[in-house]
């Protein structure tokens, strides 16, 4: 009886191990699935705008007009 009773917890044991191996392995792929639907969200926000830095630091959407203005009021950003 003692030994059917180790060989089960045995088994457990090298079960819980594969499934722990396992979950570490595909960390990568779920940290790369979240990756992408964070940008995905962050392209939405921003209006599907590419990153620019000169224009994400000086250009502002004027929401009462719906265009895009400089900061310093020297004319329009072209989006």
């Amino acid at each position: 009886m003692k030994k059917n009773r180790a060989q089960s917890i045995s088994e457990i044991m090298l079960l819980l191990a594969l499934l722990a191996g396992v979950m570490m392995l595909m960390q990568k792929y779920v940290l790369r699935s979240f990756m992408g639907r964070m940008k995905t969200a962050a392209d939405q926000v921003g209006y599907g705008r590419q990153y620019d830095k000169e224009k994400t630091t000086t250009c502002v959407l004027d929401v009462k007009t719906n265009s895009w203005k400089k900061v310093d009021g020297t004319g329009s950003c072209n989006p």
